[in-house]
């Protein structure tokens, strides 16, 4: 009996043990592979938003930097056509305002111009700031932009580059990241760029992740959730606080847990978090996890129930329960019978032999059929207890067997039941063996028996795909991810993932095939929606390249209607060119309808229109039609031939308030109402509709350039004989002087007469330069000073080896307004210094310098000789010249400085407004 207890007792303790043991593992396994599922498809969200995220901003930059190019290619046009025949400052007028009024993203996209000093040349939102030099110019953050510009073109010509700014209407203090594209043009040393604010298209960005995350359930207990690394809400499964700090969370309990998810969460690999939530009076263990996403200052969880598992213990728990009730049932039973047969032993010792005999023969014919034990106790001789022994251990380890076969295969059945893909065998006749209850409901059925009637075969939506893939698994022996089209009982179509493999029996005879089935279709269709708005985003780039090269609306349109078909974007495509009204065809093209839509060309062109064509000329939105087929209006249109699977997208071309026609397409019909597929049909109606405005643009300035021209060359023949003509009203003027002067006695007043003569010289010298020269407003100041110097010289008879003349003057062109002040002062200075410099005969030099410092010009004449008295004051000097140098000086702006050091030096400086 003792040992009975103490068997019992252990066997129970080791009954305990080993269940505490198989739970932990059980809820191990269990978690771990939550945790992997969770991570896994959290990190396929992060890198749908990364990929969403390259994408909108390569497709960003993008735009940016071909309008740069478009600007560029007009730029260069404009130049090509009008060098040579207009001045170099109506040249850069004219390509300045050619891109003055271009305007994209509602009229915040604009192009700007500078040169490689830092002046702004262009600058369409500000133009105060147009001919100032901004090369000091910072961002928010302190950068030096223009400088930072500068530089990246004379390293590489063109390029992206970033400031920082408050944007303007935003209403708030943020700074955001401008992202621009700038371009070299080199025949005016300038670069041109567009830029614009990424931040817009981030936060609609961030509205469609935020759409898809509230659908998305990683399986279906799960809950997914956002929160900014403020703490607020982005979006909570319940809604109930979406938009709300955490701290406003009613339930302390679960205010308490989000903060320490919210803590957990600043780990951009990713944490998890265990703890209990109370549902209904129960209490239910929950595993969350957290990762952040640092590019939004986001954090993304999600919460994982772990109650089935829990279940699964309490019936774990029962079954050894009841096992061990059995048990002692059995113990309790076999100890009665033990103390029964101690009180009658004495009297039947010679009938229990019997017994014991007989005992052990029934034992060994009950063994073989249930795991029943012989009684020991009921056994009298020692050899036949001995032998008990083994024997009942030998039950025990057939018993212990058998439970664990059975709890084998209930693990094994449940796992097949609950795991969310199909499981069947089939076998080499193709006909059902086993399937699990995932794969009943997949293929559309009630009862698994229905299903085992039927033969896989019958779900090959191809019936050929069959021998296909039998052909594959006799080469192969196992397939992986077989992606084929099935349908279900009620015919409905899906795509499916095979995996499939040939079983063998030891003798090599192939026995049947296993197999799992998942659905992917909602793969297949994001998979074939981002391979058909990539074919959209190519005809884009396409039809871009036609813009810059179009020359003509008739081939523009042929082009463009080949180009969006060829990229298989779209199966057919057509433009109509109307008049300003709409009313009147002026040109169309197709490409991928031949009779349909010569059937329409000729109802338009006699002057008729069709309901949706009416529509969408009337409306700036696309006009989206399903299903031609089932729309009554479409019923008479040669368009209605279109299958079910295609839909109709048409759209007017505007660019302004100018009308020029429609486009229209066919679109899958999967995809009509697919917003992003629709904002790309949009963008190649607007790029279409730009194209169209910009060669009405080339044609009118072509015809203005023309006009232009002639209005020049009429003006620059007047011009030319206006100067001709005062230069020889000044040459009169001179030799009238000159004759006045052989007249005149005294020397002071010959002497006054020949120093008015040399000034009317400097300033006929001028109108003789500019009636020599191309341009009639400006003059080679160089070449006029050393004309003026050389006159001067040869006037006053000066020694050319006593006084040497030094001149250092950049190249610089001055206009009349200018050039005669400038040239009346150098007159003043070098006779002065010609006749009072160098008494005596004395030797000496004069010096002219002429240069530009930064934004403003320096005169400079100065000589070496004896200087002017000591007490001379330039201020309230009361001669003629001085006077005159006075007045000149205030006339240009100039600022005038004396130095009376080692002879004499006179200093200018000055801004002009033009030059």
């Amino acid at each position: 009996i003792i040992s009975l207890l103490i068997i019992g007792y252990f066997w129970i303790r080791n009954e305990y043990l080993r269940f505490n043991e198989d739970k932990l593992k059980l809820r191990k396994n269990y978690i771990d592979t939550k945790k992997l599922i969770v991570r896994e498809k959290m990190a396929d969200i992060l890198d749908f938003i990364d990929y969403k995220k390259k994408m909108a901003n390569d497709e960003f930059r993008k735009r940016i930097k071909e309008r740069v190019y478009i600007a560029d290619s007009i730029m260069w046009n404009i130049y090509r056509k009008a060098k040579g025949k207009v001045s170099e400052d109506k040249l850069k007028m004219m390509i300045s305002e050619s891109l003055r009024p271009i305007r994209y993203d509602h009229g915040t996209g604009y192009h700007f111009i500078a040169d490689l000093k830092g002046t702004d040349i262009l600058y369409p939102v500000a133009p105060q700031y147009e001919g100032k030099n901004v090369l000091n110019l910072k961002d928010e953050k302190g950068n030096y932009v223009i400088r930072d510009e500068i530089n990246l073109i004379k390293k590489q010509k063109e390029g992206f580059v970033t400031g920082y700014w408050r944007k303007p209407g935003s209403g708030d203090k943020m700074v955001y990241p401008k992202i621009s594209y700038i371009k070299y043009f080199e025949p005016f040393d300038w670069y041109h760029g567009y830029g614009n604010y990424f931040d817009d298209i981030e936060k609609e960005l961030q509205k469609e992740i935020v759409n898809r995350i509230k659908g998305l359930k990683i399986s279906d207990e799960n809950q997914i959730f956002i929160l900014d690394y403020a703490g607020n809400f982005i979006f909570s499964p319940t809604r109930k606080y979406n938009g709300k700090n955490l701290n406003q969370i009613e339930n302390k309990e679960l205010r308490e847990i989000y903060r320490k998810l919210f803590n957990l969460g600043k780990s951009k690999k990713g944490e998890f978090f265990e703890f209990s939530v109370v549902e209904n009076s129960e209490e239910i263990p929950t595993l969350a996890y957290v990762v952040s996403y640092p590019d939004w200052n986001w954090m993304l969880g999600t919460e994982v129930h772990l109650n089935n598992v829990e279940n699964l213990y309490k019936v774990q728990y029962g079954i050894l329960k009841k096992n061990i009730g059995v048990y002692i049932q059995k113990i309790t039973g076999l100890f009665l019978l033990i103390t029964l047969f101690i009180f009658i032993s004495a009297s039947l010792i010679s009938s229990r032999a019997r017994q014991s005999f007989t005992t052990f023969s029934q034992f060994f014919k009950e063994a073989a059929s249930k795991a029943s034990k012989i009684d020991k106790n009921k056994l009298h001789f020692v050899e036949f207890k001995n032998l008990a022994i083994p024997a009942n251990q030998m039950v025990e380890a057939r018993a212990q067997i058998e439970k664990k076969l059975l709890e084998s295969r209930e693990n094994y059945r449940s796992l097949q039941e609950n795991v969310p893909v199909g499981i069947f065998r089939v076998d080499s006749e193709g006909k059902f063996i086993s399937v699990n209850k995932y794969m009943v409901n997949m293929l559309g059925f009630d009862k698994e028996a229905d299903l085992l009637k039927a033969s896989f075969e019958s779900f090959f939506f191809n019936k050929d795909e069959r021998k296909h893939l039998l052909r594959k698994l006799r080469n192969e022996k196992v397939i992986t991810d077989y992606i084929i089209k099935l349908k279900k009982k009620d015919n409905s179509v899906f795509w499916a993932s095979l995996n499939l493999k040939i079983v063998y029996d030891k003798h090599g005879k192939h026995v049947y095939h296993d197999g799992i089935i998942s659905d992917v279709s909602q793969r297949i269709i994001s998979e074939n929606r981002i391979k058909y708005l990539n074919a959209s985003l190519h005809a884009i780039r396409n039809v871009d390249k036609l813009i810059t090269r179009a020359k003509d609306k008739k081939s523009l349109i042929r082009k463009a209607c080949k180009t969006l078909i060829n990229n298989q974007a779209y199966k057919r495509a057509w433009i109509i060119l109307f008049d300003e009204e709409g009313k009147k065809i002026k040109d169309m093209a197709s490409a991928g309808l031949t009779k349909q839509f010569m059937e329409l060309e000729n109802y338009w062109k006699n002057g008729k229109q069709t309901k949706c064509v009416e529509k969408a000329l009337n409306q700036k939105k696309p006009l989206i039609i399903p299903n031609p087929k089932k729309n009554k209006e479409c019923a008479t249109c040669s368009f209605n031939y279109t299958s079910n699977e295609m839909g109709i997208y048409l759209v007017s071309l505007r660019f302004g308030k100018q009308l020029y026609g429609i486009i229209g397409v066919t679109v899958p019909m999967n995809l009509i109402y697919d917003e992003e597929n629709l904002s790309l049909f949009e963008e190649i109606a607007e790029d279409l509709a730009f194209a169209l405005h910009k060669i009405d643009l080339e044609i009118a300035h072509e015809e203005s350039q023309k006009t232009v021209m002639k209005s020049l060359n009429e003006k620059k023949i007047l011009l030319q004989e206006i100067h001709h003509r005062v230069k020889n009203n000044l040459q009169v003027i001179t030799s009238l002087l000159r004759l006045q002067s052989d007249y005149i006695k005294d020397p002071d007043d010959k002497k006054m007469f020949e120093e008015s003569t040399n000034r009317v010289k400097s300033m006929a010298l001028i109108h003789e330069k500019l009636y020599q020269s191309q341009d009639f407003e400006k003059i080679d100041f160089g070449e006029y000073v050393r004309s003026l110097t050389r006159n001067l010289i040869l006037s006053y008879g000066v020694r050319p080896d006593k006084v040497k003349l030094q001149m250092n003057i950049d190249d610089i062109i001055l206009n009349i307004g200018y050039a005669i002040p400038l040239g009346l002062i150098i007159n003043e200075l070098f006779s002065n210094s010609l006749k009072y410099a160098f008494p005596d005969d004395k030797s000496g030099k004069i010096i002219v310098n002429l240069q530009k410092e930064n934004d403003e010009f320096v005169l400079k004449v100065s000589d070496d000789g004896v200087g002017f008295p000591p007490n001379f004051d330039m201020e309230n000097s009361n001669t003629l010249g001085m006077e005159l140098i006075h007045t000149l000086s205030r006339q240009i702006k100039a600022t005038m400085e004396f130095i009376g050091e080692n002879g004499s030096t006179f200093i200018f400086r000055f801004k002009p407004k033009h030059i």
